[in-house]
Protein backbone atom coordinates (compact mmCIF):
# COMPACT_ATOMS: atom_id res chain seq x y z
CA UNK A 1 0.00 0.00 0.00
CA UNK A 2 1.20 3.59 -1.21
CA UNK A 3 1.19 6.09 1.04
CA UNK A 4 0.37 9.30 -1.12
CA UNK A 5 -0.03 13.23 0.65
CA UNK A 6 -1.94 15.51 -1.39
CA UNK A 7 -1.90 19.41 -0.75
CA UNK A 8 -5.17 21.43 -0.52
CA UNK A 9 -5.16 25.27 -0.23
CA UNK A 10 -8.50 27.16 1.07
CA UNK A 11 -8.63 30.85 1.13
CA UNK A 12 -9.67 32.89 4.19
CA UNK A 13 -11.24 36.03 4.43
CA UNK A 14 -8.53 37.92 5.11
CA UNK A 15 -6.97 36.96 1.98
CA UNK A 16 -4.50 34.63 3.51
CA UNK A 17 -4.73 31.27 2.17
CA UNK A 18 -4.21 27.97 4.60
CA UNK A 19 -2.36 24.69 3.11
CA UNK A 20 -2.11 21.50 4.56
CA UNK A 21 -1.87 18.12 3.75
CA UNK A 22 -4.33 15.03 2.85
CA UNK A 23 -2.78 11.92 3.15
CA UNK A 24 -4.16 9.33 0.55
CA UNK A 25 -3.74 5.61 0.20
CA UNK A 26 -3.41 3.76 -2.86
CA UNK A 27 -4.17 -0.02 -2.38
CA UNK A 28 -1.80 -2.01 -4.86
CA UNK A 29 -1.95 -5.53 -3.72
CA UNK A 30 -2.90 -8.19 -6.05
CA UNK A 31 -5.99 -10.31 -6.21
CA UNK A 32 -5.53 -14.00 -4.99
CA UNK A 33 -6.39 -16.87 -7.37
CA UNK A 34 -7.26 -20.78 -6.68
CA UNK A 35 -8.19 -22.74 -9.62
CA UNK A 36 -9.16 -26.04 -9.52
CA UNK A 37 -8.37 -27.18 -12.83
CA UNK A 38 -8.18 -30.80 -14.18
CA UNK A 39 -5.05 -32.10 -14.81
CA UNK A 40 -6.31 -32.83 -18.39
CA UNK A 41 -8.91 -32.35 -20.68
CA UNK A 42 -8.96 -33.83 -24.15
CA UNK A 43 -10.39 -32.12 -27.39
CA UNK A 44 -14.02 -32.04 -27.66
CA UNK A 45 -14.28 -33.13 -23.73
CA UNK A 46 -16.24 -31.02 -21.54
CA UNK A 47 -14.08 -30.87 -17.47
CA UNK A 48 -15.73 -28.07 -15.35
CA UNK A 49 -13.13 -26.07 -14.37
CA UNK A 50 -13.58 -24.08 -10.69
CA UNK A 51 -12.00 -20.64 -10.09
CA UNK A 52 -11.72 -19.08 -6.58
CA UNK A 53 -10.99 -15.51 -6.57
CA UNK A 54 -10.01 -13.57 -2.85
CA UNK A 55 -9.58 -10.11 -2.51
CA UNK A 56 -7.67 -9.46 0.57
CA UNK A 57 -7.61 -5.81 -0.20
CA UNK A 58 -9.68 -3.33 2.54
CA UNK A 59 -11.27 -2.12 -0.79
CA UNK A 60 -14.07 -3.24 -2.72
CA UNK A 61 -12.78 -4.46 -6.77
CA UNK A 62 -15.18 -4.41 -9.69
CA UNK A 63 -15.10 -5.90 -12.90
CA UNK A 64 -13.04 -8.86 -12.55
CA UNK A 65 -12.69 -11.53 -15.10
CA UNK A 66 -10.13 -14.38 -14.81
CA UNK A 67 -8.61 -15.36 -18.37
CA UNK A 68 -7.98 -19.13 -18.82
CA UNK A 69 -4.74 -20.55 -21.18
CA UNK A 70 -3.94 -24.00 -22.05
CA UNK A 71 -0.81 -25.58 -23.48
CA UNK A 72 0.16 -24.66 -26.64
CA UNK A 73 -1.87 -26.35 -30.06
CA UNK A 74 -4.57 -26.18 -27.26
CA UNK A 75 -7.64 -23.78 -26.64
CA UNK A 76 -10.03 -23.73 -23.48
CA UNK A 77 -13.68 -22.36 -24.47
CA UNK A 78 -14.50 -19.96 -22.29
CA UNK A 79 -11.25 -17.92 -22.83
CA UNK A 80 -12.67 -15.81 -20.13
CA UNK A 81 -15.03 -16.35 -16.42
CA UNK A 82 -15.84 -13.02 -15.76
CA UNK A 83 -16.58 -13.24 -11.47
CA UNK A 84 -17.59 -9.21 -11.00
CA UNK A 85 -17.61 -7.54 -7.90
CA UNK A 86 -15.92 -8.55 -4.73
CA UNK A 87 -16.37 -6.80 -1.86
CA UNK A 88 -13.34 -5.91 0.63
CA UNK A 89 -11.96 -9.43 2.29
CA UNK A 90 -14.64 -11.08 0.12
CA UNK A 91 -14.02 -14.58 -2.21
CA UNK A 92 -15.93 -14.93 -4.73
CA UNK A 93 -16.24 -18.89 -6.68
CA UNK A 94 -16.77 -19.13 -10.23
CA UNK A 95 -17.97 -22.60 -12.38
CA UNK A 96 -17.50 -23.44 -16.05
CA UNK A 97 -17.53 -25.75 -17.65
CA UNK A 98 -14.29 -25.44 -20.31
CA UNK A 99 -14.16 -27.79 -23.44
CA UNK A 100 -10.89 -28.66 -25.43
CA UNK A 101 -10.46 -28.09 -28.91
CA UNK A 102 -7.37 -27.65 -30.99
CA UNK A 103 -6.23 -24.55 -32.22
CA UNK A 104 -6.08 -23.48 -36.48
CA UNK A 105 -2.21 -24.24 -37.45
CA UNK A 106 -1.13 -20.94 -39.58
CA UNK A 107 -0.12 -21.70 -43.01
CA UNK A 108 3.33 -21.70 -44.06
Amino acid sequence: MALTSLRCSCPLRNGEDVRFPIPVRVESSALEMLADIPPEISLGDAKEVQVTVANNRPSAVSGVCVSVHADEGLELTPERIFVGNIEPFEQRMKTSDSAGCRKDEEES
